[in-house]
């Protein structure tokens, strides 16, 4: 799995096309796009021009999605008409941009709006699958509240670490020897391996990749890390605008 990065190929030096099929069927690149349009593209290893928004999905998948419960991880109002679950990576540059995007549509749209977090940490991400086990035990020694506080600490964070993520609970308030004796005992690996199953059932290619529910029942998707106006226009064809 890789961040969705929309570019055109001709901007990419034929060396790295060629090392990124070679190593592991993926890029890395950057340019002259924003860096909110940009996402990461899973598969056969080539960029794909990505310069408009693309329409709402109608991919059948994300009726696989696992319907919210009081078991997630919610920011918002738990009565919201819309609730947008994000498949997320804590070391996703990307997925960081997001968190500015999605609190703001929070916000702007006063309560018919709420964010869903789970996680779908990258392989290539070295810290990404720990760091998804450190949250969860924030959320289980500090619950839901924690465990947003946790993550906008992360995001402020250049490097992430074993050591980062545990200063970080310090931060937040958390006993440090009750979360390292979590986050040691790897107790929380089930928990990240369902959500990353129920993101991969669900259509989940890279990271952020969200899917937009309409009272319960999953309608489309925003998959990237797109700016709040357009953000906005996705949601607002779901809920008929």
């Amino acid at each position: 799995m890789i961040e969705h990065n929309k570019q055109s190929p001709y901007l990419l030096p034929g060396s790295i096309i060629t090392a990124g099929v070679l190593i592991a069927g993926a890029l890395f690149f950057s340019g002259s796009q924003p860096a909110s349009r940009q996402v990461a593209q899973v598969g056969a290893g080539v960029a794909k021009e990505g310069n408009a928004v693309q329409p709402p999905s109608v991919n059948e998948n994300i009726k696989k999605v696992k319907a919210v419960s009081a078991d997630d991880h919610l920011f918002g109002s738990s009565k919201a008409k819309v609730k947008v679950v994000e498949f997320s990576d804590v070391e996703c540059s990307y997925c960081k941009k997001f968190t500015g995007t999605m609190k703001q549509a929070i916000s702007d749209y006063n309560g018919k709006v709420a964010w869903v977090y789970r996680h779908y940490p990258l392989p290539f991400h070295a810290s990404a699958q720990k760091g998804a086990e450190a949250a969860e035990c924030v959320a289980e020694l500090g619950g839901n509240e924690k465990f947003w506080q946790y993550l906008d600490k992360l995001v402020e964070k250049e490097q992430l670490s074993i050591e980062v993520f545990v200063k970080t609970a310090e931060e937040i308030g958390l006993d440090k020897t009750k979360f390292e004796s979590c986050l040691e005992s790897g107790k929380k690996a089930s928990r990240v391996t369902a959500d990353m199953e129920d993101g991969s059932k669900s259509g989940c290619q890279g990271t952020p990749y969200s899917i937009v529910v309409v009272d319960g029942k999953p309608v489309s998707t925003i998959e990237g890390a797109y700016p709040i106006e357009e953000v906005k226009k996705i949601i607002d064809a779901a809920i008929g605008k």
